[in-house]
């Protein structure tokens, strides 16, 4: 992490608040892990008030917490959040803060892969500020929480962070760092190709008046996906019951049917299930 360049060139180079949302992160990573609830709130609200947009990790301490410790977090972090912005509150402070955050959603455009998409294929007045791209962030985000499809905090973290990045209409190289941090947990990568992806994005600035490189967009956007859909197929159900069908044809003739096997490191099962139901006796270790 420390050495990736994107990190360098962002963090170190360009001072990025990032530099500062990545220990607090791992550190709510950390009292999670000891179901410490009231230091992960304490945490997280420390990030959130550095960056509005880790509010949203919330959804994935009841998995973790239980339902009861995650209302305590959020209710820590959120205390947090409010205090930490009690030195600069005036009464315009929160009128301010909202249309800033009206104006990021419908004039802000860079490496928005699935906005700039859409906008090609739906009436650009409903993606460019329009309802599309929020309604579309819930429903992934609920779908995420309500199945819990993670495996660890950590992988719960790297997943809600990159719907996030994926429904947004501005993703800056700096803004993949948090993900940088959380992949070295998990069995995943795409996150490097992600980075190594929207550096090249800084041709935008290479020309007057600026203007992004769509083509680029679009090429890294579909290469990105194609790694992730392999990622996927790796270290999922799905994956593996893909491999395990590649695999079967290749066994079956080297196994006579009825012939017990002893398969030993099974994994998930799916392999010693197909060649079962092909006739083999499979005991599995």
């Amino acid at each position: 992490y420390a050495l990736n360049p994107v990190v360098i060139v962002e963090l170190v180079g360009n001072l990025h608040s990032e530099a500062f949302v990545v220990p607090f992160l791992l550190f709510t990573l950390l009292a999670v892990h000891r179901s410490a609830w009231a230091s992960a709130g304490l945490a997280l609200g420390l990030a959130m008030a550095v960056k509005l947009w880790p509010l949203v990790l919330l959804g994935v301490f009841p998995a973790f917490l239980g339902w009861r410790r995650a209302l305590g977090a959020a209710s820590v972090a959120i205390a947090v959040f409010m205090v930490s912005w009690l030195p600069w509150y005036t009464t315009d402070l929160v009128a301010h803060v909202l249309e800033s955050l009206r104006l990021y959603a419908a004039h802000f455009e860079f490496f928005g892969g699935l906005y700039e998409a859409l906008k090609v294929l739906l009436p650009e007045t409903w993606v460019k500020g329009g309802p599309v791209m929020p309604l579309l962030m819930v429903l992934a985000f609920s779908a995420l929480f309500l199945k819990r499809a993670w495996r660890s905090p950590e992988e719960g973290f790297l997943w809600v962070v990159a719907i996030y990045l994926g429904f947004s209409s501005t993703v800056h190289p700096w803004y993949i760092v948090p993900l940088l941090a959380l992949v070295l947990f998990t069995p995943y990568r795409w996150p490097y190709w992600y980075a190594a992806l929207a550096v090249p994005t800084y041709l935008t600035y290479t020309v007057l008046p600026w203007e992004q490189p769509y083509s680029w967009v679009g090429a890294a956007h579909v290469l990105l996906l194609l790694v992730l859909a392999l990622e996927l197929m790796v270290h999922t159900r799905a994956g593996a019951l893909f491999r395990a069908r590649m695999k079967t044809p290749r066994l079956l003739p080297l196994v006579p049917a009825g012939a017990p096997v002893l398969d030993i490191g099974t994994g998930n099962g799916a392999l010693a299930r197909l060649l079962q139901e092909e006739g083999r006796d499979m005991t599995t270790v």
